[in-house]
């Protein structure tokens, strides 16, 4: 059982490297106090294929917020607003958002915010989302990988049981 449990963590291990270039993030610095993060997975999507989002802000003196900032959120294309989201709160300073580009091409998001006791409003450079046409020949990482993943379990549970066999142990003793 040591064996299985140690051939599925080296499997794990080689996979979730592959699994984390899914996603990026891109951070700006806000009037030179506050820091914007962008994590976004995908990174680059297909149009037609949710991309999720969470924009984190933090103050760049003491790396924290302690205040849930308000933010707007715009999305445009080709200066056309597609999208477009206002008042939401970040809870402890954590946005979480989803968005489904209807076409490929080059978008940007606008992020805005301002704090709870304030009207003063903080706004950032734009960041930018490069979606791609999709239909793509061929299978995505994520597939590649439970493949992969799959492979490498079954070979370890064939060779157990290989061995237990060759034995003449009875099988799930």
């Amino acid at each position: 059982m040591k064996r299985l449990l140690s051939a599925i963590l080296l499997a794990l291990s080689c996979a979730l490297p592959l699994s984390a270039a899914a996603h990026g993030s891109m951070q700006k610095i806000v009037e030179e106090r506050y820091l914007l993060n962008l994590t976004s997975v995908p990174l680059s999507p297909d149009a037609g294929v949710k991309q999720q989002n969470i924009l984190a802000v933090s103050d760049l003196a003491n790396n924290l917020i302690t205040t849930n900032p308000i933010f707007d959120i715009e999305i445009s294309k080709d200066g056309d607003v597609v999208f477009s989201k206002e008042d939401m709160t970040a809870v402890g300073g954590l946005l979480a958002f989803t968005y489904i580009y209807p076409d490929a091409g080059e978008y940007e998001i606008l992020a805005t915010f301002r704090l709870p006791d304030s009207d003063h409003v903080y706004v950032g450079d734009h960041f930018m989302v490069q979606v791609d046409a999709g239909g793509k020949a061929g299978i995505n990482t994520t597939v590649i990988i439970l493949i992969v993943i799959a492979l490498v379990i079954g070979g370890v549970l064939g060779f157990i049981t290989g061995r237990r066999k060759a034995d003449g142990r009875p099988r799930g003793h």
